[in-house]
């Protein structure tokens, strides 16, 4: 749903919620429309409306935990999503929710925790795996990290962001073959992704394929302006393009191929 709809949602919602203001639901959409249109600070006060009213219901408690984390209260996120993990302990989703939360709080033991029960519960939930495999490049196990993503991978094959990942893990173990199977992958799935036409680049010009190389480089540099393959925080590594050295290894490659 575009931004315009959700506005014009909101007057829906204000017309209901006229009629019956103690409506949980009507109250928790109206907040879900507002944080889709920028009102982060709206919908969390429709948020905490609607718990007065339904204070067991997890939907609601699942969006005001995100909801206050993307405010920057990680306390109050982590008082919502413990009390998720009360109310559902056999809910996988719950226990990645605060595992993300205790991992940006710096509770790194307490995130693994969170993360390898979500996956006992769930152990294809691409979610999880996927913050579990960060949290593990991030500590130096690449190849936990990268059997992490080989499970993502193996539980939903688009995810183009687990194949750049998965070839950065593969890069840092010096396996370039399979990095650049992976990075080929990626950019298959996603045309679009910078970062990786960017590794792509380099890794074949350290092989000596400096034509295929160039137009790697090129399509990399050509696709930056947009950052396309930047939005959403899919790429956790080389999420600051390095825009100075691509155009060094093009002006490399070129005079190497003269």
């Amino acid at each position: 749903m575009d931004e315009g709809r959700y506005r014009d949602s909101l007057e829906l919602f204000d017309h209901i919620l006229r009629e019956e203001p103690d409506m949980a639901i009507a109250i928790a959409n109206r907040a879900i429309a507002k944080y889709e249109v920028g009102d982060a600070k709206g919908a969390l006060a429709d948020y905490d409306r609607a718990l007065k009213i339904q204070p067991s219901n997890r939907e609601i408690l699942r969006d005001r935990a995100v909801t206050r984390e993307s405010l920057g209260d990680l306390s109050g996120a982590l008082e919502d999503w413990n009390r998720l993990v009360q109310l559902a302990p056999r809910d996988s989703y719950a226990f990645y929710g605060r595992g993300h939360c205790r991992e940006s709080l710096g509770n790194e033991k307490g995130a693994i925790e969170d993360y390898e029960e979500a996956i006992r519960l769930d152990p294809a939930n691409c979610f999880v795996l996927t913050a579990r495999a960060n949290y593990r490049f991030d500590h130096g196990d690449f190849e936990g990290s990268m059997q992490d993503y080989g499970s993502a991978i193996r539980s939903n094959s688009s995810l183009a962001h687990a194949y750049y990942n998965r070839g950065c893990c593969l890069a840092e173990m010096k396996n370039l073959d399979a990095a650049l199977a992976d990075f080929r992958k990626t950019v298959e799935i996603k045309s679009d992704h910078s970062a990786a036409w960017g590794k792509l680049a380099s890794i074949l010009a350290e092989k000596g394929q400096y034509k295929s190389a160039l137009v790697a480089a090129r399509k990399s540099l050509d696709l930056e302006p947009d950052l396309h393959s930047l939005v959403g925080g899919e790429i956790r590594w080389g999420y600051k393009p390095d825009i100075a050295g691509r155009k060094d290894l093009c002006s490399r490659l070129e005079q190497a191929l003269r």
